[in-house]
């Protein structure tokens, strides 16, 4: 949302849809602040006035949804703001900004003040919105992903009234009764994949109600079994199963690995959708993630730093 209502400094008059449910706390902070970023339903879009098409924070077309159908339309012009990789099954558009950092939104403010000639204050409200976004995709700085653009990004927002104490009250939002039920199943079924000492957790969930962002779930099963990657699938229906991978270092890198099944994101984040047709698409996605977790351990092997017991010899001899 931050990457939206900056996108709308450079695209005046731009109309804003979110393609997702906006995550709670980002609800309540426009809630707070009527008028920063004013959202439209989907439904109440005349699209076939639309001529242009700005996206941000993705560019595979899977993550468009609905939206997935003016790709197709030729009258209009698709620019991108991103800060994924690009692969073969991106978005074609007429005109990209792509650069891998840690936050979408930092794309998008280097690419405002790159066209003015410098960044424009933003208000006190504008500039914690990004400062939230930046602190959630970079996790707090921590992801491999971050770069000094998002460090120096960060210290701008600051300067223009950012508030770190807003910040630190929505960045680490509690989960609800909904995930915890969600995050207690997925530890207790989920599977261990264990190749030359590095651990996949592996766990799949039937989507039965919503229950609110995935990723936060993801996120907190990493924190809490310490595992080096963690792929979780929440299958939908009958036929289509989600899955959301991180893992704790590049080396492990579930970019490549979504990518292998249509998806995308970056070396330690990213997400894919599959389809699962049979009479238990459960057990066909847990079986299915097992075989993904394996590969991308197996594809890690020969670039993961080797081991003590691969370096140091087995015998013990004595030198008097």
């Amino acid at each position: 949302m931050a990457s939206a209502c900056v996108a709308q400094r450079i695209y005046p008059g731009a109309v804003c849809v979110a393609i997702d449910e906006p995550h709670p706390a980002v609800r309540e902070f426009l809630r707070l602040h009527p008028g920063l970023l004013d959202l439209v339903p989907h439904g109440d879009v005349d699209w076939y006035s639309v001529t242009k098409l700005v996206v941000v924070d993705t560019c595979s077309p899977d993550r468009l949804g609905a939206l997935r159908f003016l790709l197709h339309r030729r009258d209009i012009e698709v620019h991108i703001f991103d800060h994924h990789v690009p692969d073969r099954e991106s978005v074609q558009a007429d005109f990209s900004c792509q650069e891998p950092m840690g936050a979408a939104v930092t794309v998008v403010l280097k690419h405002l003040a790159e066209r003015l000639g410098g960044l424009p204050s933003l208000s006190a409200e504008e500039a914690t919105l990004c400062l939230v976004a930046i602190y959630e995709e970079t996790g707090c700085f921590r992801f491999p992903s971050t770069n000094s653009q998002d460090l120096k990004m960060a210290g701008l927002l600051l300067e223009m009234g950012g508030n770190l104490s807003v910040v630190s009250r929505y960045y680490s939002q509690p989960l609800s009764s909904a995930q915890l039920a969600v995050l207690d199943e997925m530890i207790r079924q989920g599977e261990r994949v264990v190749l030359d000492g590095h651990v996949a957790w592996v766990a799949v969930h039937r989507a039965e109600r919503h229950f609110g962002s995935l990723s936060e779930i993801v996120s907190r099963i990493q924190e809490l079994l310490g595992v080096d990657v963690v792929l979780i699938g929440l299958v939908h229906g009958e036929n289509s199963v989600h899955w959301v991978a991180r893992s704790s270092d590049p080396v492990f890198d579930v970019s490549r690995l979504m990518s292998s099944i249509g998806g995308g994101g970056h070396a330690c984040a990213a997400a894919a959708r599959q389809s699962v047709i049979g009479p238990d698409p459960v057990g066909q996605a847990r079986r299915r993630g097992i075989d993904l977790a394996r590969q991308l351990l197996e594809w890690s092997a020969d670039q993961r730093p080797a081991c003590a017991s691969q370096i140091m010899s087995t015998s013990c001899e004595r030198i008097d």
